[in-house]
């Protein structure tokens, strides 16, 4: 397995609640033993990453190639302003 970065994680009770609601009803399911917090959400995160990645990034590239690019110079009440 490759290096793991330790990160703290801080979250409500309620996000907490559920996380250990669905991680809970996997046990016995896809894993026979359970799967701890911090594997369920590596494993949250990965698939996550992974549907950004295939739905969203490519609507994102699409605006962006569809919109103009913003002009140097921006006029506000009369003031030259350069960014």
């Amino acid at each position: 397995m490759s290096n793991l970065i330790p990160y703290c994680l801080k979250l409500d009770e309620e996000t907490w609640q559920v996380i250990d609601k669905h991680r809970m009803s996997l046990v016995g399911v896809t894993h026979a033993q359970g799967i701890t917090k911090a594997d369920y959400i590596r494993d949250a995160l990965i698939a996550y990453n992974e549907y950004f990645e295939k739905q969203v990034l490519p609507k994102v590239r699409q605006v962006n190639d569809e919109i103009d690019a913003p002009v140097s110079i921006y006029f506000s009440d009369g003031l030259d302003v350069r960014w």
